[in-house]
């Protein structure tokens, strides 16, 4: 159900930035009642301790409105997703499927599936897959949580993203 409802929050930010954008204050940062919206961890511009020094840069010469329009889409509803996060427990376990190493990275072909289950039975999950689409291109499809670097007691940021136009490099190998 969580992930349900961040869903509808990614749907809300990604229809609605050009219009939470004009919002945005003269620091980048969105009013209190909208900072669900964008990122905890860094401004509209990118920059922060979460953000993203290349869409900084590429974009340090675009107009902060279109700016901010352009991290919402990047970003929707981050903050939210982290409030929601999945938490494993001490003793959690963890399994993982699929033809990519664990832990995200370079965009190359392929998939992964991992689960962490905790001693009281609730789970959280991540499916990941990059699909080849041009020479230079792919789409990356990733939902669940991240649960890329888990720790106990930390929680694990819920994600609904479909990036169709990300940079491709090179097919994947089989994992075992």
């Amino acid at each position: 159900m969580i992930w349900i409802r961040n869903l509808i929050v990614t749907v809300i930010v990604v229809l609605f930035a050009p219009f939470i954008a004009l919002f945005a204050r003269p620091d980048a940062t969105l009013p209190v009642w909208l900072a669900w919206a964008s990122t905890n961890d860094s401004n509209l511009d990118g920059i922060g301790t979460g953000g993203d020094k290349q869409f900084a840069a590429l974009r340090a010469d675009t107009i902060p409105y279109w700016r901010h329009v352009l991290w919402l889409w990047r970003n929707p509803g981050q903050a939210y997703s982290d409030s929601v996060g999945f938490v494993p427990m001490p003793g959690a376990t963890q399994t993982l499927r699929g033809t990519l190493p664990f832990g995200g990275g370079e965009a190359v072909a392929g998939w992964f599936y991992a689960t962490v289950i905790n001693p009281d039975g609730s789970c959280g999950w991540q499916f990941y897959k990059v699909i080849h689409l041009t020479s230079k291109h792919c789409l990356r499809i990733d939902w669940g949580w991240k649960l890329w670097s888990w720790k106990p007691g930390e929680s694990c940021q819920v994600v609904n993203s479909v990036s169709p136009w990300m940079s491709y490099s090179a097919p994947a190998k089989e994992v075992a």
